[in-house]
């Protein structure tokens, strides 16, 4: 007869040590598995840069990896979700009465991301990217979509919902506490007011995830980027002859 499940995951707890035995070893239909031991490749594209060469920047204040008496713990208690993937929209009503809803991007938005960059001039492509890249791959994708990596959102007007107008990232740095924020809104949806309305709901996100500031790098003829960052109190923090660095407050 098997050792009792109590006393095989007291015995991991205090232990930390998986031996080849309890590895076997079914606990009800839960198989013991390590959601740490994630592999799924990345790249980094486009806007989003990193200051050190680590390969997965933390979520501020949570460690990377557990210790091992915890790990049993989050088997058994973690969330069926990462926190913040809920799919909940937010509403936001633009200047001219359109309603148009934001929510947390998924893997499964991908089609309708690339139908985006596809309808963009390579101008506004390029203000974002800085370079005149047509689509995302599937790598690229799962990069923004994953929980660990940043808070990406997809826009949607109310009236169709089938269609993505833009998409706003604020990827985690290296730095503590820092995120990187980027927008992209479809060129017959710019000067409505839609780029600042999503600036602002990206930095109340970013607060309640504990970031003190975001960055932001654009071009320097991207003259409503330009408008928006200093509207919520952004300063310059470098520039050379093509793009602009800023810093904005999470208060």
């Amino acid at each position: 007869m098997g050792r009792p499940a109590s006393i095989t995951l007291r015995a991991l707890e205090l232990t930390g040590t998986i031996t080849a035995e309890l590895r076997a070893m079914p606990i009800g239909n839960t198989p013991i598995e390590d959601p740490h031991n994630v592999h799924a490749p990345h790249r980094h594209t486009g806007r989003v840069r990193h200051n050190s060469t680590s390969a997965m920047p933390e979520i501020p204040g949570k460690p990377l990896t557990p210790r091992p008496a915890e790990k049993m713990t989050m088997h058994l208690h973690a969330p069926a979700r990462p926190l913040g993937l809920r799919r909940e929209n937010h509403s936001i009503a633009l200047p001219n009465g359109i309603q148009i809803l934001t929510g947390r991007a998924t893997v499964d938005d991908f089609p309708s991301v690339n139908s985006l960059h596809h309808r963009m001039t390579l101008d506004s492509l390029y203000s974002r990217y800085q370079s005149a890249r047509r689509e995302l791959t599937e790598a690229d994708w799962r990069h923004f979509t994953g929980a660990r990596r940043g808070m990406t959102w997809v826009t949607r007007p109310a009236a169709d919902r089938s269609t993505v107008i833009a998409v706003t990232q604020v990827m985690f740095a290296g730095d503590q506490g820092i995120g990187e924020l980027s927008i992209l809104v479809d060129d017959t949806w710019q000067s409505r007011g839609l780029g600042t309305e999503l600036a602002r709901h990206a930095l109340s996100q970013a607060r309640l995830h504990g970031l003190r500031a975001v960055t932001v790098m654009t071009g320097r003829d991207n003259n409503r980027m330009i408008r928006i960052c200093r509207s919520f109190g952004g300063r310059i923090t470098g520039a050379n002859s093509h793009v602009v660095d800023f810093s904005l407050p999470v208060d």
